[in-house]
């Protein structure tokens, strides 16, 4: 075995192998890692956002917006489940279709899984999310 098989995290024995790993896992996991970017900011938008107006409006009394317990729930609950259920679930295209039709590898290439456009937007959209908590609480 060669030095630098030795030395990788991992070692592909076949270059047929190498295609599909490159073209398909490499497609998937970086559209998955922008959303799950996005997914991120804005989960800690929720979080973190209605603390703040609800201290706001009532004049920074130090009175929590949140139970402890509802708390941790929100961090099992919005930070692990649905990341876990989504890496699991979702596939977006057949790994032989994706091979075939190399125009659908573009949105990566031209940054459509993950731009400045699409950030502003989810977190204008926490932001109003955020708001609507913290008035109706």
């Amino acid at each position: 075995m060669p030095k630098a098989a030795r030395a990788s995290d991992f070692a592909i024995g076949e270059f047929k192998l190498l295609r599909r790993l490159l073209l398909y896992y490499g497609r998937e996991s970086y559209r998955k890692n922008s959303l799950l970017v996005l997914y991120n900011f804005f989960k800690n938008q929720i979080l973190i956002l209605p603390q703040f107006w609800y201290g706001l409006m009532n004049g920074f009394s130090g009175t929590s917006l949140y139970e402890p317990t509802i708390f941790q729930l929100y961090n099992i609950c919005y930070a692990s489940l649905p990341i876990v259920a989504f890496a699991v679930t979702d596939k977006e295209f057949n790994g032989s279709f994706l091979e075939k039709n190399p125009r659908y590898y573009k949105p990566g290439l031209e940054d459509n899984f993950f731009n400045m456009r699409l950030f502003w937007r989810w977190f204008s959209a926490g932001s109003v999310q955020a708001i609507v908590i913290a008035v109706t609480a």
